[in-house]
């Protein structure tokens, strides 16, 4: 069952306030660390994507060395 209808959202990326509708359905909608992030567009999604990933890498480098 899906959730409740959400309403107007601002992408984190761009800053654009847009509706969505249904986040469960949402095709632009990721959890990354615990935070679910729900952005605009494919350009946004990939944006973010790409930001997490560089912080996913850094995290994973060890310090002094």
């Amino acid at each position: 069952m899906p959730s409740k209808p959400v309403g107007e959202i601002t992408c984190p990326v761009c800053g654009k306030v847009f509706h969505c509708y249904y986040v469960d359905t949402w095709a632009y909608a990721r959890v990354w660390y615990g935070k679910q992030y729900i952005m605009c567009s494919w350009i946004c999604f990939r944006k973010k994507e790409a930001e997490m990933e560089e912080k996913k890498s850094r995290r994973g480098r060890k310090k002094g060395g």
